[in-house]
């Protein structure tokens, strides 16, 4: 029976009662009584949704097929083949407030403000149509006209489209089942180009013969990973080189070697035995000394090593000085001095009645090179670049070079005279005198090459320190500044604009018009006798922080019961109020877990009361999941009750009839569990077509908690092994509170299984120090890299000062890059097959790069870690290879903070260099700490470097929280460093083509299919799956209610007896 029949034949009072002559029809009396109780009729009936007409007076905003948004001329609108956008038109809250995108993100605002539809926002009866200047993802306010002005289509009054939208999601769906724009911020060919040129030496028969792969797209991703692995390889040989040889590759040296005097002063007899230096050259007098019959040179020179031996091979024969020193002598008529051949560290060379000659035995090694430091010391000179002590000279009373040179030798010891003696012919021949005579090595001198070298080194080191240094500072500015009022639970002024909370349940308003009893509930009593038990607003933080309407989502798979009850019970006992939390639950699929003697729905199911004013087994709703081919179309069934007194929802995605004897029935990924969300609150704020799934949701979302759902405004997300701490819940919804910009946040995880068992040791500190440095010094940005999966929360929709709401989570090109199916790459399959957490926070910060992503160290939660090594092994096979490409994406995010290298860019590509030569760095540390032992020199810097590195972390422990415990968790760190830094690296990189779970989570009968899996052959087709408006589903529910009256009235009336119950 249609509602204008019903009006037709019937009349109502003002109180809405049926007169006595129309009593006599029991069949239309019931039905009216039914509508009645729900405030609601046909002829009353409206939309919750604005309706958009096609206007001949002015242009509006219209979607082709090919995707293209242009403003067609008048005269062309009816040629083109149109789809039509509408939106909500009445806030969802006290204060005017609309959804719209992010002003910074996609440049979207350039087309909002020349976008306009027309909204209606009440009957034709009643007030006026407005007009709304909107786009994908904005809502304007409104500007009033007058309804008759805008009455020439009668259909936009019946609550009908005047062009259906089913097309266009249509399309949208079929696109993401073929080619579709990457997730990936460039494109892909280089990649391809460049993997083939890699692998090309491997043929694909000996991949498909000698491998077993007979799939093309096995052997791609193959390919893929090999590529991968020799980039890798050539980036640890590229740091091996920088380190080890850049700067002697660079320096170009002379024909002969030069050694440092420091250097050569630390040899010693077990290092670099009989090593010595005469005029400035060094020979090796190992070989002499095993020959000579000599005994005073046995005497003097074999218990010593690095020493200048010159005095000791001075001639006592003047006539075989230079020439040159002769003529000088000669001029100024002096004689030349003779010196004595004795040295200062051998007492014995005093006795020598000879000295010693150059022998060809002594093995030359070299020069002597001093720098300009080492110069600093005795009676050295510099003269043209050699080294000249003359001490000896300035000792004699032989001033043989005559006055002038002496003066000269005297005034410019431990510079450079070199200018001084050029100065006239005197002063040439003297300087080749003093070099004959004197030499005791040369300076240590720079090419432009080596200085580039040098001056390269130095500022990578510079900047590796600053950012250790850095790193640690603001860790600690974080700790002790900032943390402590994130998550504070203090009464906030509900007066500021733009962010006004309320406090009762009639304040709160919502774009579905239900009536008022449906819409919401009058008063807490009214809801507690509808929700069966749910308690009243008590708790100390409803009126601070309380009042935000929160989403607690739980993804399962193979948990056990005990897991999954440990979570419930803490997110069900969290200090916030049960009318406000809704718990949310998706079980992935009809799994029963390795050890469990039931599948996992039903140890959920198990443990809730439910609603009894449905089914006890729900009816199983389509709806369009990420997956391949016909695996596309998924089946779910929402179980809808209370865990202890909260609200909670079930949905468990029970598969299609024909995969019921499958071995993962309804099983398509974590992702699709969270997209099943996602997707539902962009479908209620935006009035996207909904699947059948997603009108269920709604119905008994709104039933179960006297609300609509587009009032809940925050998600958090956690998995089914998570303990929450009580307060946790209600600090991170402070945060959010107060200050609109975060859009997302994670607490602090803590393990559980501490000292369980070698393995969960080893990850005791590892936990704490990448939340506490890491993600802390982050926080400082706004710009956290990763939110952990099992424990975050996200905002829905973020609220504005100017009124309006922005959606976060359920913001399109979220939702659109998130729930990607066509994965081909080994990137994309990285990104979404392994790292869906770290993904969705990759998008996040890629589409809202002004918006904050913070850590509460105040909200915590506690979680059981791998305890075995093969399960350490898988688990961070997933995280390593997931953040190796989700830090790849995020390189390239300009808008991050910052600027060169004092930016989010920067650091996330340092982090980036830094995980992919992991290996290579822990092998560098252990040749470091043997040369420091065992070489004749210690490299001070690279040490230092070492220790802030290692030590800094146990420094932040002492400073900021105290809890020193944690430093002797950081030496059973230590100690496992090879296996963080080597092992599981290379266990990660070599299994880059491995996109399962592995050991992680084992379930019984498993077949070895991944999520969804299905041959390709098999095709999705869109029209198993009915996409329709909310206001389409309300209008079928409500026909079916009064053509089948029958059966209706007595289910009616079955569950007003269990509401009075």
């Amino acid at each position: 029976m249609s509602g204008n029949n019903i009006n037709n034949n019937s009349t109502s009072n003002n109180n809405g009662n049926i007169k006595n002559e129309d009593k006599e029809n029991p069949r239309l009396s019931l039905t009216t009584e039914i509508m009645n109780e729900m405030e609601m009729s046909f002829k009353d009936y409206k939309s919750p949704y604005a309706i958009t007409p096609i206007d001949a007076d002015r242009q509006y905003e219209y979607r082709l097929n090919n995707g293209d948004n242009e403003f067609l001329p008048e005269e062309k609108q009816k040629q083109a083949n149109m789809h039509i956008h509408v939106h909500p038109s009445i806030p969802p809250r006290n204060v005017s407030r609309r959804y719209y995108g992010d002003s910074t993100t996609n440049s979207l605002n350039d087309e909002y403000n020349s976008h306009a539809q027309l909204t209606i926002n009440d009957s034709i009866n009643n007030k006026d149509i407005r007009i709304v200047s909107r786009s994908t993802s904005r809502i304007r306010r409104h500007t009033s006209y007058n309804v008759k002005t805008l009455s020439k289509d009668p259909n936009l009054f019946l609550g009908k489209q005047v062009v259906l939208d089913k097309p266009q999601i249509s399309t949208q769906y079929e696109n993401r089942e073929g080619k579709q724009n990457s997730t990936c911020c460039c494109g892909m060919g280089w990649w391809s180009l460049t993997t083939a040129i890699m692998t090309c030496w491997i043929p694909s028969f000996m991949l498909k013969k000698y491998g077993g792969m007979t799939s093309p797209m096995v052997q791609k991703a193959w390919r893929e990973k090999v590529t991968l692995c020799l980039l890798i390889f050539l980036l640890c040989v590229l740091l091996g080189f920088f380190t080890y040889s850049f700067t002697g590759t660079f320096c170009v040296k002379d024909q002969i070697p030069s050694i440092s005097i420091t250097d050569i002063s630390k040899y010693r007899a077990d290092y670099k035995p009989h090593v010595f230096i005469v005029n400035g050259d060094i020979y090796d007098f190992t070989d002499y000394l095993e020959n000579t019959k000599d005994a005073y040179a046995q005497e003097i020179f074999a218990n010593y090593t690095g020493k200048d031996a010159t005095p000791l091979f001075r001639t006592q024969d003047t006539s075989k000085y230079p020439q040159v020193c002769s003529d000088i002598a000669k001029k100024n008529k002096f004689t030349l001095p003779t010196f004595s051949c004795s040295v200062s560290w051998n007492a014995k060379s005093s006795m020598l009645n000879h000295c010693f000659k150059i022998e060809k035995s002594m093995k030359f090694l070299g020069r002597v090179s001093y720098n300009w430091d080492e110069l600093q010391s005795g009676n050295r000179i510099l003269i043209n670049g050699e080294v000249a002590d003359v001490s000896d000279y300035l000792k004699t009373s032989s001033k043989f070079m005559g006055i002038k040179i002496t003066n000269i030798l005297k005034s410019y010891t431990q510079r450079d005279a070199t200018r001084k003696f050029y100065q006239d012919e005197d002063g040439i021949n003297a300087s080749q005198c003093i070099t004959e005579l004197f030499t005791v090595g040369r300076l240590d001198h720079q090419n432009s090459g080596c200085f580039f070298a040098t001056s390269a080194m130095n500022m990578s080191v510079f900047v590796i320190l600053l950012y250790v240094l850095t790193k640690f500072v603001l860790a600690v500015i974080f700790s002790w500044l900032i943390s402590h009022r994130l998550g504070k639970l203090e009464k906030k002024d509900t007066n500021k604009p733009g962010l006004v909370r309320s406090t009762s349940w009639e304040d709160l308003e919502s774009p579905f018009n239900f009536g008022k009893d449906l819409n919401r509930i009058d008063n807490a009593n009214d809801v507690q006798s509808i929700n069966s038990g749910i308690d009243a607003p008590s708790n100390i933080y409803l009126d601070e922080y309380g009042d935000i309407y929160t989403v607690l989502l739980v993804t399962c798979y193979s948990e056990g019961e005990a897991g999954i009850r440990t979570t419930l019970e803490s997110l069900s006992k969290t200090m916030y109020d049960n009318n406000y939390k809704l718990l949310f639950v998706v079980a992935d699929g009809l799994i029963k877990g390795e050890g469990n003697d039931k599948t996992t729905p039903e140890i959920i199911i198990d443990m809730i009361d439910l609603d009894k004013r449905y089914p006890p087994i729900p009816v199983p709703q389509s709806y369009i999941a990420i997956a391949d081919g016909t695996k596309r179309h998924n089946k779910a069934q929402v179980y809808v009750g209370w865990f202890n007194k909260t609200p909670i929802v079930v949905v468990v995605k029970c598969g299609t009839e024909s995969e019921q004897k499958s071995a993962k029935p309804g099983n398509r990924g974590k992702r699709d569990s969270q997209i099943i969300v996602m997707n539902f609150f962009q479908k209620v704020l935006f009035n996207d077509p909904m699947v059948p799934l997603e009108f269920d949701l709604f119905t008994k979302i709104h039933t179960l908690m006297g609300i609509t759902p587009d009032l809940f405004e925050i998600i958090l997300m956690v998995d089914a092994d998570t303990k929450v701490a009580p307060d946790s819940l209600a600090r991170l919804v402070a945060a959010m509170v107060d200050d609109p910009m975060i859009m997302g946040l994670c607490g602090e995880t803590r393990i559980s299984n501490k000292a369980d068992t070698w393995v969960t040791k080893i990850q005791v500190f590892e936990y704490y120090i990448s939340h506490h440095m890491s993600k802390a010094f982050e926080s400082i940005f706004g710009g956290v890299t990763c939110l952990p999966g099992c424990f975050c929360m996200y905002r829905i929709k973020a609220p504005l000062d100017d009124g309006y709401w922005q959606p976060i989570i359920s913001h399109p090109n979220i939702i659109q890059d998130y729930s990607q199916n066509v994965v081909e790459t080994l990137h994309e399959k990285n990104l979404l097959f392994l790292g869906e957490d770290r993904f969705l926070t990759t998008l996040m910060l890629r589409n809202f790069p002004t918006r904050k992503l913070m850590f509460v160290p105040k909200a915590y939660c506690k979680t059981l870690v791998p305890d075995t090594f093969p399960v350490l092994l898988s688990q961070r096979r997933r995280w390593i290879n997931s953040t190796i490409h989700n830090l790849f994406e995020l390189v390239f995010v300009r808008q991050l903070c910052g600027i060169f290298c004092f930016s989010m860019q920067f650091v996330i590509a340092l982090e980036l260099f830094g995980t992919l030569t992991l290996p290579a760095a822990i092998i560098f540390t252990f040749v470091l700490i043997a040369v420091a032992i065992l070489g004749p020199t210690v490299p001070v810097i690279p040490l230092v470097m070492l220790a802030c590195i290692l030590g800094l972390p146990a420094l932040l422990v002492a400073i900021t929280s105290r809890r020193l415990v944690y430093i002797a968790w950081m030496l059973i760190y230590l100690l496992a460093l090879p296996i963080w830094n080597f092992v599981l690296p290379v266990y990660a990189y070599w299994h880059f083509d491995d996109f399962s779970w592995g050991e992680t989570r084992k379930i019984a009968g498993d077949d070895g299919s991944g999520h969804g899996a299905v041959e390709k052959e098999e095709k999705f087709d869109i029209k198993q799956v009915p996409l329709r408006k909310w206001e389409d589903y309300e209008k079928d529910r409500r026909r079916d209610l009064t053509e089948n009256w029958e059966k209706n009235i007595k289910q009616w009336k079955g569950q007003l007896s269990v509401i009075k119950e």
